[in-house]
Parts: C-alpha cells; structure tokens; sequence
C-alpha cells in the first residue's frame, strides 16, 4: 500500500502541516486545511505548481466540470421552415446606351455566372446582394476563405502558385463604358496608371503582396511619391481654387463629358467657401467642354465660377447685385437637370413673380410648368416654377416629385428676413432631402457666409459663396431741390459718386439753396417740384424713371399732377393703344367699364403707369410688360416693384427717404435703399444709373442719407417661429420631429454661434478668477452677497405688485415722484412723463431724472451692491437725464406729484418744438425742483406700504415684505464681514467671481443640445393642442389635427369653424362671406353693416376665437385674446356675399373703400381656402359642406377676379 502526502504551510511562522496529497481523479478541487490561530489567512500552493498540475492533468481545469457551464436552451422556431430561399436570377439586362447623351438605344440579356458567396468589394453600387457578373480571374485559388476585396479592385483577384521562370501576363478587362449610366458619377471604372512597360503579373504580384502582409507600407508610399512626381506641375498663376478644380477634371474629362467628379469637403467643420471672383477663370471652356446650356454673350466671372461649382454638383450661393446676371446660374442648373433627365424645382416668393418667371423660362426651355395653388400647367415638367408655399407642401405630403429632384432654386432668399413668411423658407431648406443640389440667389446681403454655414451644415455639404464685388452699372446720387443756379442749371446736386464717395460739397449746396427761400404750403411745393423733376428728365434724357413713393394715396395724388404732361410720342400711343384694346378685349364687357380701367388707360396713353398691390392684377401686367418694351416713360410705384424679375431704369426717384412700416414712421433701411436703387442703370445701355433724392422744403439729414446710401445692408435673421400647423404635420410623420425642426433653424444655429463664442470669451475670465483671501470676508461674505440678491429679487417681487395694483396703477400717472435706482448704486429722484408697454409685454417708464452734470454717465449693468440706508442723490452741478426704467429700477412711489406739462416736454425733448427758449424754462424749473427736495430728503421719501396704503391681504405678499424688512436690518447690521476695511473692493470681486461662474454654467447649458428657445413655447402649443383635442395625451393627430393639416392659415380658427359645424346650415354665398374674414389683411377700411345669418356668423366665430384665445393664455402663451380678435378683419364680408350672388364687379366695388386690387387678391385667396375646407369635408364626411364649398367656388371664380395673366397666354 502507497502512502502519498504533502507538506502544508499554515501562517507566517514556518508551521507544517502533514495533508493527504489530492486524488487526481477527484474533479472536485478542495481547498487544504488549516491550522488555527494564525496571522494571515491559507494560501494555496504556488502559481508554478498549479500550471504545472494543469498541464500534467487537465481534467483539473474547471471548464471540464459540467456544472460550471451556463446554457442557453435553443428555441424553437418552426416558422422559418415556411421560408425558402429564392433561387438567383441566370440572365440579367444590360442596357446599350449613346456614349455621350446616355439615351437608351437597346437592352441585351446576358447570362450570369453566379459565384456561390464570392468576395463582393466595398464601394461596389451592388454590393447590396444583387447577382453579379463574375470573371473567372476572381477565383481565389489557395485556401479556402474567402475573401472581402478592397475598393479599387474592381476586377476581382487572381493568387496561384506561380513556379519561378514561367511569365504570367494579365491582361485587365475594359468594361464597356455605354453601360455605364451618365447620373452614377460616383462608381467610375478605376483607370490603371502603371506605365505600358510594366508587365501585368508585377501589377498581380503586388497586390498579392499587399494581402499577404509581405510588402512594406512605407515602400508603396514612396512608390506612390515617385508616381506623383510625373502629374504636371501647380500653375502658379491659377488661384487655389482654380487649381483644385483643373486636378479634378484632369482625370475625368474624357469619361464623363468635361465634368468634374465630386469631392468629399477637406474640412468637415467647415461647410461655407468663399468663391475668388477677382480673378478671371483660366481655360473655362477647356473645363467643360460640352456644356449643357449656351448664350449668345461672353459670361461674366462670378457667372462662370458658379457654373463650374455646379457642374461639379454643388450647392451654390450667389448673392449679387440687381440686374447682374443671376438668372444665368439659375438657367445652366435647369439645363444640366433636363441633360440629366431629373427635375428642378424653381421657388419664388410670390404667385406674381412665378408667372413672370414662368413666361421667362418658357422662351429659353420647352419642357417647363407652373404651380401657383389655383394654376396648374404641366405639372410632369422638368422644370416646375412653384411658390416657396407649394414646396414646403409637397414636402410634409412626401410629394412623388420630390424623390425626381436634383436641382431646388431658390430665388430671392433674402426674404428670409420677412417676418410673416420668412419661416417657410427655413422650413423648405431644412426638409430639402440631403441629396438634393440647393441654387441660392440673393441681393447684397452682409452675412452671406453664414446663411450659407447653416445650410450645409444642416444638408452635410459644401455650400460656396459667390459675391459680386461691384455693381455692373455704377450708381450716381443726387439731391434735387427744384432750385437752378448757375452752375446747376439742371437743380441736381451730387452728393455720392459712382465710386461710392460721399460728396460734401455737393450736399452743402443743395442745402444752401433752399435757405431764404419763402414758406408755401406743402401741396403747391410738391406739385411744383414733381413737375419739374420729371419736365427736367425729359430733356436730359434721363427717362425711363421708376418713381418709389411710400404711400398708394400720394401716388393717385401725383398721377394728377401729370394729367397734363405727355411723355410718348403718335407712335408709341398707337402701340400702347392696340396693346391695351388686345388686353381689355378679354374681359367682361361690365369689367371694361370699371373707373380704374379708364383711369389706367389715359395715363398709359401720356406714358405713366402705376405699380402697388391696389391696381388691378391684369393691369399690373400690362403696365409691367410696356415698361420692359420701353413704352412707359415713367413707373409710379410702392417699394414692392424692387422686388422680382428684371425690369430695369435708367433713372430711379425717391420721393421721400421716410416711410411708414405698419407701426410707425421710419428712416429707409440701407437694404431696402440698395434694393429699390439697384433698378437705376440698363447693362448695355447706360454707362451709369441715376438716383435722385427729392428735397420738398428741406433737405434730408447729412447722417441719415450717409447711413441709408452707404451703410451696411440689414444681415440676414431668422424669422423661425412654431406655428400649430408645422407641430400638426411634423407629428404625422417619423422622419423630422419637431425638436429635430426647432434644432436645425437658423435661429438655433445663429444663438449656438453667438454662444460659443461668448463661451469662449468667459472662459478666458474663469482662468482670471482670484479667490480673496481676508479673514473677516472669509468668515460669511457669501452668505452677505447671497442675502443681497435675495433681498433685490423680493424687492423688484413687491414693486410689481404694488405697481400692478389699481391703486398703484392709478397713481403712476405722468408727473408723479420716483425713487429711481442709478448705476453705483446711487438712488436719485425723478418724474414720470410717461408710461408704454413694450412688444414683450413689460411695463417701461419714461422718466426725467436728476443726475451731476459733471459725472460721467456710467453705462454698465447695474448689478448687485451692499444694501445701505437709501441717501438721495444731492448733484452739486444739477443736470438731467431721461431713461426708460423698467420695474425693477424703480424703488419707490412717493405721494407727491408734480405739475409740469409733461406731454409739451416730451414733444421738445423729441425736437418737435420751435420755442427752445420756453423749452429750457421749464427744463430749469424741474432740475431745480427735484434738487431741492432731494435736499429736504436726504433718507428717501415715503412710499407705498402694501397691507396699509393698499390693504392688501394676500399672505404671500405680507410675509414677502417682512422679509424685505428683516433683510434690510440684517445686512446693514449683523454681518462681520462689513467690518472688513476693504469690504466694498471684496465685495464687487466676489460679486464678479460668482456672475462669471454663474454666467459659465448659463453659457454650458445654452451650448448644450438640451437648450431650445423656443421649447416652452412648443410645450405651451401642444398643451393647447391636446386641450382642444387635436392631439391624444400620447401625441397622436386627432381627427381635428388632421383636418387642421389641411389649412395654410389660421388653422386652429377654421377647423373649430369646421367642426362646431358652423358653416353646414349656410348658403354658399355665405360659407364664402364669412370666410372671407380670414384672408383680409387689413382692418383700415369702412366697416359694412351685416345682418341676418352673416351677423350671427360673425358672433360665433368671434366667440371660436376667444375660445382659441383663452386656452392659449391658460397655457402660458403670451397673446391677448383681444390681439386674435384683431386679426379677423370682416370689411370685405358684404363685397364677397354680393360677389358671390353674381353681382358686376363695378357694383360690388362700390360697397366699400378698399381698393380693387385688394379686392381681387382676397377673392383669389378665399378660394383657395374654400378648396381646402372642401378637402376638409370630404375628410369628416360631411358632403353637405362638400357640396356647398365647391358651389361657393365655382360662384366666385369669374370675370375680372380670376382673369388669365398676360404670362400664361
């Protein structure tokens, strides 16, 4: 018997142990015993000897215990023996093409030689698992893995064993280029670049080499180095861009026609170039030698810079001066869209420039149609001209056509800016699928680089800039003052050159000659200076001239002037006269005799024509048509005319450089200046454009015509805003959400601009953060500062309380004594003249303060300070100043008023007064008053205690004043750290260390993803969603969310009108009249009396609005009900019942003041809405409403209203 054993070591002191060595058939390994007490715990044997019993025994290892193991039983799946994989294809059809137009000429089968899963390479277009036409050189012979074959070996591999001495000799295949497909750019057959001496099997053996691993990197590269060394050398006299361009298209000239192979960005993070348009484009006909559109006159070089960038398919920006050429950019893309048998789509921003564009197109392409809502030509075209409406439609509705797109122009995108419609151009360009090629064309605008930034970005590609640096036709401004001297025999005095130069002297001048002169009435001189521009233009043959005046009623006022000025000649009459008659003979014999049609007509015949939104559409056409043949000498028109197709003047006129913009009275912007004198001066006629300034009675400002001719143009903004309709779509489909809507829109991208660098900025000033180290500070400043901020907040808390109060409201009336909070901390007395609230709906006080007319005005922030007994400020040099406070700056309500005339003080503060001397009297008095109180007061004046003088009970607000209080003596008494002798300087440092940590973390989260600034807004339109059953409380489109959908405007309004089921009991010609609420712009117009079921109509939809109104402002949202009331305008209530009823225009236009224009663009509209609340029935089956709306749009759609444009025939 065999006795084995082991020796044991148990503790640290050297104690043994005699154990029974394991049992090696044992699987089971136990640990060995113990001796106890010890120091440590066992250990086992050492690692050496466990290996070692490893490898002498395996059955040891733990894996081979059965035990250990974690299985996963196998689920049965008995469906997937009802699957059965479908058999490859054994044929395939290729298709024969022409080599260089790509058309189709025949389709051949070929039979395939399937390889059973043979390696397919990554940039194969087919690599998807289509059959593929294999060669029997793609057999891997060695092994039997199979192999993933890297892109450029389009061939396929061959590995054999080749025997030393026996020569090999690969010939590659040339495919066969007519079956390549002119649209695939991307999969081009990869040339072969080894010289014809090098033999095939050393191209084999290299390859070889490469997968097997036995061929150094680092002698490719060299070998790659020495190759490059044969390409031709840079052309130093071609720019960066230019040279980048010729070594993309030295390679594929041959095989895709002379145009360049996109490229992928060389910097990601960067998605805006800036095109060189100062250097002339080298060989550009060498670069494209077949190009798909041609002119008759040589291409200027921004022109040819952005045909390049679009041959090499992609997206351009072309911002450049009016009349410069932009529409050949546009014209070459819709030409490569129709070589390229794809669809362009062109984008106006008015259904009037679209049939303009359209009649323009239509004389250069053949294959071109028209979508406008109410007109449809040719809707398969390859070229379709659509309003920027219709495309953001067909966007939400997944429209076929967009998968057809390849080119989107997008004409003038600066309208951007529009407040109204400027989101639907942002939403057009964030939904623009990312494969499609955007053409942008703009006026002059500053912050192209960035509209641009944000495009590619939000599309993922490079977006190039192409800025015209001067205008084609150079500018010359003057000011006219209808006085001639000597040396101006002609009254016109230049005050800005066609080099952009400001001319002083020329200025002084013009002023110079209307000082002394005797004071006329305002009508006598205007009458006397239009009379006279235009009688001097005439015979300087400055004519034709585009006359801009501000307002419809002053154009009507000098088309009077006029009547007996004649500016054609007997033969332009006669043609001015048959082409009118031709027009005129098309409409209703009633609508021939209209008062506008006769008025139109006489002044066409003595060459004057009228442009605004109140002429009639049809003649709005006749008078633009004459204008481009010459036939109309001088064009009255509003500042719309600027915008559109080309139609310009030698001449431009202002009448005035103020205007009106719906809220007030303006200086012109230097964009809208830019714009509407970009139309002076003909390409090819003039040698430079006229501007002229009319100076009726007195001349404009120096500062103000400075900043409007030569100041920078207002930038581009973003008009983003949530509507219900954007939310609506956006929740029924699944690829854009409304946050990914919000993320992407210029505004978003402009704030995350902004921030980042402000971020940047701060951090510069966290590094600069010093902690004060001042043992009384450090005892509790922090808690000191943090009880001041606490202490401003409740008392801003309770002056908005008291402010808000009746009592409070009722004594802030203008004369009233303030306690105004000053910078440092002062605290000054002032008087309120006035009170206004702003567009934010924050309460601001207009108030005449007392200040040192020896301090300097301090215009930082007024930040937080140690809170201290109030000392009224006590100037020793007494002056003035007067601000506008908001409620926080306001610290006290005394019970004094004072008895100043505040209103003559705010008209000769504002300048309006002529009696300074008066002025300044009282002025003086105020100054004077208020410092001598202020001196009797020192500590402060009394104000408003909310539980006595208002007798407010509110617990909140009580308790929120003892607060107020028991801070005020805390701060000023118990704090150690105001015995600091440097209190104040540690103070202001902590305050600056705390606001630039907390403006940090602000500035983080501002950065982050998380930030949206229009998300509460979003939130606060879903909750009014939901509460009116638009949407379930799993944001799921209702029927309601689905009707509202349907709508283009006021869509909340309508459905409800819709759903209360308000219009089925109504004939059709009321359906139209009540409706018509809807679409009228304007509440400055007579007001009609309505009666019967109209009255009642108008009650209940007024009551749907206050509905809508109240559960907004229960939401949170920040819009009166009384602003929604607004909105419906019912002027046009009465003309659109009549109309309907088969009424003559010429009746129906006398039932109100607004004009005929007008009349019939609200007509237009109305129909199209009464199309979609028909579209809206047939969705909630209702077919009486389906029935009715389709006769109230057939009853409507007559005559003069709906009139064919002169473009479309």
């Amino acid at each position: 018997m065999e006795l084995t054993f082991d020796l044991l070591e148990t503790g640290s002191r050297g104690h043994l142990e005699v154990t029974e060595t394991v049992n090696s058939c044992n699987q089971i390994w136990t640990f060995p015993s113990v001796t106890l007490p010890v120091d440590i715990p066992p250990v086992l044997t050492s690692l050496r000897e466990q290996v070692q019993g490893h490898i002498d025994d395996p059955s040891r290892i733990p894996i081979h215990v059965a035990s250990t193991f974690n299985l996963v039983p196998r689920e049965l799946a008995f469906e997937r023996l009802l699957y059965l994989e479908p058999c490859l294809p054994h044929t395939t059809l290729n298709a024969r093409r022409h080599p260089i137009s790509g058309e189709v000429r025949d389709f051949v089968e070929q039979e395939l030689v399937l390889n059973s899963g043979g390696p397919q390479h990554s940039g194969d277009p087919h690599h998807s698992g289509a059959p593929q036409q294999t060669r029997t050189s793609s057999v891997i012979v060695p092994g039997s893995e199979y192999l993933f074959i890297p892109p450029g070996f389009d061939h396929g591999l061959q590995i054999v064993d080749v025997p030393d001495g026996l020569e090999i000799d690969v010939q590659p295949d040339v495919p066969d280029l007519s079956n390549i497909s002119r649209n695939l750019r991307h999969f081009t057959t990869q040339r072969e670049s080894c010289p014809p001496s090098q033999s095939g099997n050393q191209i084999l053996s290299t390859h070889v080499q490469m997968l097997t691993g036995e061929t150094d990197l680092d002698e490719l590269l060299q070998d790659d180095r020495l190759e490059q060394a044969d390409d031709p050398a840079p052309d130093p006299t071609l720019t960066t861009d230019e040279q980048r361009t010729r070594d993309e298209t030295a390679d594929t000239t041959h095989r895709s026609g002379g145009r360049p192979v996109e490229r992928l960005p060389s910097r990601p993070e960067q998605w805006a170039f800036s095109v060189d348009v100062s250097e002339s484009v080298h060989e550009f006909h060498d670069r494209i030698p077949d190009m798909a559109f041609k002119w008759p006159f040589e291409l200027d070089t921004f022109q040819k810079q952005a045909i390049l960038r679009l041959e090499s398919n992609e997206s351009v920006f072309v911002a450049a001066h009016t009349s410069a050429g932009k529409t050949v950019i546009a014209e070459y893309a819709i030409a490569l869209s129709m070589r390229h048998m794809t669809r362009t789509m062109y984008t106006s921003p008015v259904k009037a420039l679209s049939n303009q564009k359209y009649r323009e197109l239509k004389m250069t392409f053949d294959d071109v149609g028209l979508m406008t809502g109410d007109i449809q030509i040719n809707e398969t075209a390859s070229c379709l001209i659509v309003t920027t409406e219709i495309l953001r439609t067909m966007l939400y509705e997944g429209s076929d056509m967009i998968r057809e797109l390849e080119w989107v122009i997008i004409d003038e995108v600066h309208y951007i800016n529009d407040t109204d419609r400027g989101v639907v151009w942002e939403e057009v360009l964030i939904m623009l699928p990312d494969s499609v090629k955007i053409v942008m064309l703009s006026a002059t605008v500053p912050n192209t680089m960035e509209l641009a930034e944000w495009v590619g970005r939000i599309k993922r590609k490079q977006v190039f800039v192409i800025t015209t640096p001067e205008r084609p036709v150079p500018l010359q401004h003057f000011l006219y003052t209808g006085v001639t001297t000597a040396r101006v025999p002609n009254g016109l005095f230049l005050f800005i050159d066609e080099e952009s130069r400001f001319i002083e002297q020329g200025y002084d001048k013009a002023r110079d000659t209307l000082k002394g002169k005797d004071a006329v009435s305002y009508k006598t001189q205007d009458r006397k200076i239009w009379k006279s521009v235009i009688d001097m233009m005439q015979k300087e043959n400055r004519l034709p001239a585009v006359a801009f005046i501000f307002s419809k009623k002053k154009i009507d006022v000098i088309c009077k002037y006029g009547k007996d000025l004649c500016l054609t000649s007997h033969s332009e009459q006669h043609q001015i006269q048959m082409f009118v008659d031709k027009c005129v003979a098309k409409l209703h014999a009633k609508d021939r005799e209209l008062p506008q049609v006769h008025k139109l007509t006489g002044l066409l015949h003595r060459g004057f024509g009228v442009h605004h939104s109140g002429i009639l559409p049809i003649f709005k056409e006749m008078i633009e048509i004459l204008f481009q043949r010459g036939l109309i000498k001088v064009l009255l028109a509003t500042e719309t005319f600027a915008m559109g197709v080309n139609m310009p003047a030698k001449t431009v006129v202002f009448d005035s450089v103020i205007k009106h913009d719906g809220k007030a009275f303006r200086p012109v912007h230097p964009g809208e200046y830019t714009q509407m004198a970009g139309r002076a001066g003909r390409r090819g006629h003039d040698t430079t454009g006229t501007v002229i300034v009319l100076c009726n009675g007195e001349v404009p400002d120096v500062g103000q015509l400075h900043r409007m001719a030569l100041g920078k143009p207002t930038p581009l903004e973003s008009r983003f805003r949530l509507t219900y309709s954007m939310i609506l779509q956006l929740m029924r489909v699944e690829q854009l959400k409304v946050h990914d809507m919000m993320k992407r829109s210029f505004s978003e991208f402009h704030t995350k601009k902004t921030v980042a660098k402000s971020l940047e900025h701060v951090k510069t000033q966290l590094e600069d953060v010093r902690e004060i180290h001042c043992f009384l500070c450090n005892i509790d400043l922090a808690q000191y500062h943090s009880d001041c901020v606490e202490y401003y907040r409740l008392q801003e808390y309770m002056q908005s309380v008291i402010l808000s109060h009746p009592r409070g409201v009722q004594d802030m009336h203008s004369g009233r004594i303030l306690m105004v909070r000053r910078p440092q901390n002062q605290v000054s007395l002032g008087v309120l003249l006035a009170t206004y609230v702003t567009d934010e709906n924050e309460k601001m006080f207009k108030t005449f303060v007392l200040t040192d007319r020896l301090q300097q005005p301090d215009t930082g922030e007024m930040g937080v300070h140690p809170v201290e007994q109030i000392h009224l400020l006590g100037p020793k040099n007494p002056w003035f100043e007067v601000v506008n406070l908001s409620t926080k700056y306001v610290l006290g309500i005394s019970r004094i008023v004072h008895n100043v005339d505040t209103q003559f003080l705010l008209e000769g503060l504002d300048g309006k007064l002529r009696n300074k001397k008066k002025l300044s009297g009282v002025v003086v008095d105020l100054i004077k008053d208020l410092h001598a109180l202020s001196l009797k007061h020192p500590s402060g004046l009394s104000g408003y205690d909310p539980s006595k003088d208002l007798n407010i009970c509110d617990t909140e607000v009580i308790e929120k004043w003892r607060a107020i209080k028991f801070l005020f003596d805390s701060l000023t008494q118990t704090y150690d750290c105001r015995r600091c002798p440097d209190f104040r300087e540690h103070f202001y440092a902590h305050d600056r260390n705390v606001s630039i940590r907390q403006q940090h973390k602000e500035l983080q989260y501002l950065a982050s993803d998380d930030y949206l600034a229009l998300l509460p807004e979003y939130h606060q339109r879903v909750q009014v969603l939901k509460g009116l059953k638009y949407i379930s409380e799993d944001d799921l489109v209702q029927l309601k969310g689905r009707v509202a959908c349907l709508m283009m405007q006021h869509e909340v309004l309508i459905t409800e009108v819709i759903m209360e089921n308000l219009l089925t009991d109504l004939d059709p010609p009321e359906i139209a009249a009540l409706l018509s609420c809807f679409v009228l712009e304007t509440s400055r117009c007579k007001q009609p009396y309505l009666k019967g079921a109209l009255q009642i109509g108008k009650q209940r939809i007024l009551e749907i609005v206050e509905k809508v109104g109240s559960a907004q402002v229960e939401a949170g949202m920040k819009i009166p009900v009384d602003f929604l009331k607004k909105q419906m305008h019912f002027g046009l209530t009465q003309v659109v019942h009549e109309w309907a009823l088969g009424k003559a225009f010429s009746e129906v236009t006398q039932l109100t003041d607004v004009q005929e224009g007008v009349i019939v663009k609200c007509i237009q509209t109305l129909h199209d809405v009464l199309a979609r609340v028909k579209a809206a029935g047939e969705l909630i089956g209702n077919q009486t409403l389906v029935v009715k709306c389709q006769a109230a749009m057939t009853s409507i759609r007559r005559d003069i209203v709906f009139a064919t444009s002169l473009y479309l025939q």
